[in-house]
């Protein structure tokens, strides 16, 4: 996952928890009846009018239409990345091309680190197989 895929999840999990606990909020102060003056139920004539028209299925289809590209969208930007592209390194007049392979490299360095038992975790302690620090 890009690390923009990732800001957008955060940034849209943020508006519809926002939206979703002011609309429970209204919800529970409706109910209990705390503001005078609300009515007692919500009628939309307007929404029920509507779907009796010819134009309506069609809407309620290119919504839907919309929301599974918006979907397909979502799940490719959350596709894992792939691996980076071996670095071929030449300049101008040079007569061969050394090629770097970024996967080797960060292999070898994990390698590296996994062989150093010196290293140990902030507050921890060391473990009794663990090689003694050198002295300088």
């Amino acid at each position: 996952m890009t690390r923009t895929a990732a800001a957008l999840d955060r940034v849209v999990a943020l508006i519809v928890g926002v939206v979703l606990v002011v609309v429970g909020v209204g919800a529970l102060i409706w109910h209990a009846g705390l503001f005078t003056g609300l009515p007692q139920s919500i009628t939309v004539p307007g929404l029920v009018d509507a779907m009796d028209t010819w134009w309506w299925r069609w809407a309620i289809a290119g919504v839907g239409l919309l929301c599974v590209g918006l979907a397909l969208r979502w799940l490719v930007a959350h596709r894992p990345m792939g691996k980076a592209a071996p670095i071929r390194l030449h300049e101008a007049g040079d007569v061969g091309t050394i090629t770097i392979d970024p996967a080797a490299v960060a292999t070898a360095a994990a390698d590296n680190l996994n062989d150093t038992r010196r290293c140990v975790p902030p507050r921890a302690r060391p473990s009794p197989t663990a090689a003694p620090a050198p002295s300088n």
